[in-house]
């Protein structure tokens, strides 16, 4: 059993690697839901100006969000209550509250300035603007 964990983790980490060389920015082992986290799932698409990083977190408000970056880590926690008071007496929970968190390392192809996130129904969107030395560019053609 060890020894199948072990193979799996190793194939997402060839995975991650392959992506990472692809894309400007990678997971790290937060995203595993290891400590009092849960994982959440993000969708990552790349446009002409920037690359888009879509998370579903459903009952989270902005209040309880935080988008960090720190070096070249962008963090995203969160944290979602359940609907039912303390006080309250709970004759069943199955909706408890929780932390979420999930950090990504980032390459040299973001500007880490022009970095912004909005929620929306329960999807954060995170844009991360291409630096300019990465941006696709046409090239003159001399006659």
């Amino acid at each position: 059993m060890a020894e199948t964990t072990s193979m799996a983790r190793s194939k997402e980490r060839s995975i991650q690697e392959t992506a990472y060389r692809v894309w400007p920015f990678r997971s790290s082992d937060d995203e595993q839901g290891e400590g009092n986290h849960i994982p959440f799932p993000v969708d990552i698409c790349e446009t002409e100006d920037a690359f888009l990083l879509l998370a579903d977190l459903p009952g989270v408000s902005k209040d309880a969000l935080e988008v960090r970056l720190s070096d070249d880590q962008l963090t995203i926690t969160g944290r979602f209550r359940s609907a039912l008071e303390e006080e309250e007496q709970v004759a069943l929970r199955e909706v408890p509250g929780a932390s979420y968190r999930r950090s990504f390392t980032l390459s040299d192809a973001v500007d880490p300035d022009r970095i912004s996130a909005g929620i929306r129904n329960g999807v954060l969107k995170v844009e991360l603007a291409k630096a300019e030395e990465v941006k696709p560019r046409v090239i003159s053609i001399k006659s």
